[in-house]
């Protein structure tokens, strides 16, 4: 008796595995994240090579926890002022919800600026932060 119960719970098992493993409905990771695109300006010019740091709510500006120590990703701007945040290699937007609310922010002796975006999987957005 106990083989037979021991031999139909291994093929329950064996079952579950073999249903769940496998799915059609899988997404292509590209079209899984979303992309931000930050530009960073001083008294209306651009600022080429300026670290901008991204932060999650758990590290955000009302936390002790926004330092740049503290960032979950940090991209330098290119000769345009802008820097390209790719959210697919840092957050996975299908985890918990479809979206979140992240903050970039740039730190410099000038001033400390950041702003706070919200995305949804496949989003491309845009902001500037102005540096004062």
């Amino acid at each position: 008796m106990n083989k037979i119960k021991l031999l139909g719970l291994s093929l329950l098992t064996l079952l579950q595995i073999l249903f769940t493993s496998c799915s059609k409905d899988d997404e292509e990771p590209t079209k899984l994240g979303a992309t931000v695109e930050i530009t960073v300006e001083y008294n209306g010019n651009l600022q080429a090579n300026y670290p901008v740091r991204m932060f999650t709510v758990q590290t955000g500006p009302s936390t002790a926890f926004f330092t740049a120590f503290h960032a979950a990703k940090t991209v330098a701007t290119n000769e345009n002022g802008v820097a390209i945040f790719k959210l697919q290699d840092v957050i996975n937007l299908n985890t918990v919800d479809n979206q979140t609310t992240l903050y970039f922010a740039v730190f410099s002796e000038e001033g400390d600026a950041y702003k706070a975006i919200t995305v949804e999987r496949g989003d491309v957005k845009t902001a500037t932060i102005n540096i004062e």
